[in-house]
């Protein structure tokens, strides 16, 4: 079962796929069931821009735009809530097992403080600094948990992550409860490694919830944008002409 918010319908990147699979279909003359061709159309294109979460997010502070495909860190015009802390999650089924990649389209121009990392899908409270079930890394070198940092070592360092604009890769293994991530071609300038991560069939909870990209951003990176795609795992620290990423309207 899912503990994510339902999906909405397919986005413009999706349905983009789908058009491309009924016009070969049309072009050939014969008519395919429409499971078929949604079938056809996961395999066009591997890569699968997602949309952000409107359940696992900060209250205030963020702002969706493009479908939801993207996320803008913006002022909260609440006194309610310290500005400090605002995390959020993508809106894609968890996953339990087996090797996943995730590709995150970063424009920070203020190389604010963020969180790259993957969480059980949760809620997390506004203003606080809250990981529990959140496993992520800042350029800081900040590893959350510390524990679960898999080595310390020069090459495994994140302090290059700090850019105005970048694309950074999460690769997680479910199985063997392992995370890497790198900056997209830049691979030999470090890469933070986790280790000892929750896994299905070691997991201390009555239930284990799955993983699903994560991210908190702090004050600092005030007007930073993400966007996120799931690609496949041998393209992690490759770039790839395939992702459509698209600049958040202003």
């Amino acid at each position: 079962f899912s503990h994510m918010a339902t999906k909405s319908s397919p986005n413009k990147y999706q349905r983009r796929k789908e058009l491309l699979v009924y016009g070969f279909v049309r072009a050939l003359r014969i008519e395919i069931p429409a499971d078929i061709i949604d079938i056809c159309s996961s395999f066009y294109n591997t890569a699968n821009i997602l949309r952000w979460s409107t359940e696992y997010q900060s209250e205030y502070g963020l702002a969706l735009t493009n479908d939801n495909t993207c996320v803008q860190r913006v002022p909260s015009n609440t006194a309610s809530v310290s500005e400090s802390y605002r995390y959020i999650l993508a809106d894609d089924d968890p996953v339990y097992e087996g090797l996943h990649c995730w590709r995150v389209h970063v424009s920070n121009p203020k190389s604010g403080w963020i969180v790259f990392g993957a969480s059980h899908p949760r809620k997390y409270k506004s203003g606080v600094f809250q990981h529990n079930g959140g496993y992520g890394v800042t350029y800081y070198d900040q590893f959350y948990p510390s524990k679960n940092r898999a080595s310390n070592s020069e090459n495994s360092s994140a302090k290059h992550f700090n850019r105005a604009k970048c694309e950074i890769d999460i690769f997680l293994d479910a199985d063997q409860g392992t995370m890497k991530l790198c900056v997209v071609d830049e691979k030999s300038l470090g890469e933070p490694k986790f280790h000892e991560l929750p896994t299905k069939n070691k997991t201390q909870d009555s239930v284990f919830e799955g993983w699903v990209p994560y991210f908190v951003i702090g004050a600092t990176p005030m007007g930073a944008r993400l966007q996120i795609a799931k690609i496949p795992t041998e393209w992690y620290g490759d770039s790839s002409d395939d992702i459509l990423f698209e600049e958040a309207k202003q």
